[in-house]
């Protein structure tokens, strides 16, 4: 900026400050007596006991642990991915296979005997 220029706020610099009588300051807070001075060695300040941590965590396995089992007393089928259901699979189609296998020899033994031979 140049200096032959006038300030913006050159013309408010002679006007005086008025401080409003309604503003007042904060009273300062009042300290109580049990207060006292921190120590020179505040590493006894941040001593964190590691052992609160394991316990919570055993604590929620546990808690995890006992609702599986109460589900699954409640519903044995349940799995615990978020209340979904296991489907029953088949171990084998063998059953099925040998089902229809005997219904085949039957079939077979009835056209070859006739009727009389299955029922004896």
């Amino acid at each position: 900026m140049s200096t032959s220029t006038p300030s913006l706020y050159a013309s408010a610099a002679s006007v005086p400050l008025i401080i409003s009588p309604a503003l007042s300051y904060a009273p300062p807070p009042k300290l109580p007596p049990s207060l006292h001075p921190l120590p020179p060695n505040l590493a006894d300040y941040f001593v964190y006991p590691f052992n609160l941590e394991r316990f919570v965590l055993d604590e929620a396995s546990r808690r995890e642990r006992e609702r599986r089992e109460t589900m699954r007393r409640v519903a044995p089928g349940w799995n615990g991915s978020e209340g979904s259901v296991l489907q029953p699979t088949r171990v084998s189609h063998k059953h099925e296979e040998d089902e229809a296998k005997d219904r085949e020899e039957e079939d077979q033994w009835t056209r070859a005997f006739g009727e009389a031979a299955r029922s004896s």
